[in-house]
């Protein structure tokens, strides 16, 4: 399907996303990077991080660098390589040449919240952009789900946005 936005609608935008390594999360933040934004991904699990931005550079969202063409296919083609073996320390995508990052850190963590503020103005040079995708999935019937599940969700959904959007 055809975006009914003009490429660069968020060209020179900064957006930092929790939760957007995968899911729903991750479709926002391909979307905000295909329409131009920088994207920094928050999550708490470094392989589905070093994947999504993997993935983020193979659906086409650019290089912040100007690379020869061979160079950024290189790139590209090794990122793609390293994000299928899950070689974690290899991972070539870093915030001194791409438009897509990934912090690790939990929401429900202050001191890591404001670590991937920090780390996405110190990459990316700006925020204009939160989104909170991050999500608990507690797949049992509602009867069943536990206080502390319940809590977790309720924390995900209605106070991770609050104590980022104060920072």
């Amino acid at each position: 399907m055809e975006s009914p936005f003009k490429p660069d609608v968020l060209k020179g935008k900064v957006a930092l996303l929790t939760g957007g390594g995968s899911g729903i999360g991750f479709e926002k933040s391909r979307q905000l990077g295909l329409h131009g934004a920088s994207v920094a991904i928050m999550g708490r699990r470094k392989h589905v991080l070093y994947s999504a931005v993997a993935a983020l550079h193979l659906h086409g969202i650019p290089l912040t660098r100007k690379f020869p063409s061979f160079l950024a296919h290189t790139l590209q083609t090794l990122s793609f390589l390293f994000r299928c073996l899950m070689i974690e320390s290899l991972v070539w995508c870093g915030p001194c040449c791409c438009k897509a990052i990934g912090v690790e850190g939990d929401v429900q963590k202050r001191d890591n919240v404001v670590r991937a503020l920090e780390s996405t103005v110190k990459s990316l040079g700006r925020l204009d952009i939160l989104v909170n995708a991050a999500a608990g999935n507690f797949l049992v019937p509602a009867e069943d789900l536990s206080p502390n599940a319940f809590r977790t969700g309720l924390v995900l959904s209605l106070l991770s946005p609050v104590v980022a959007h104060n920072m």
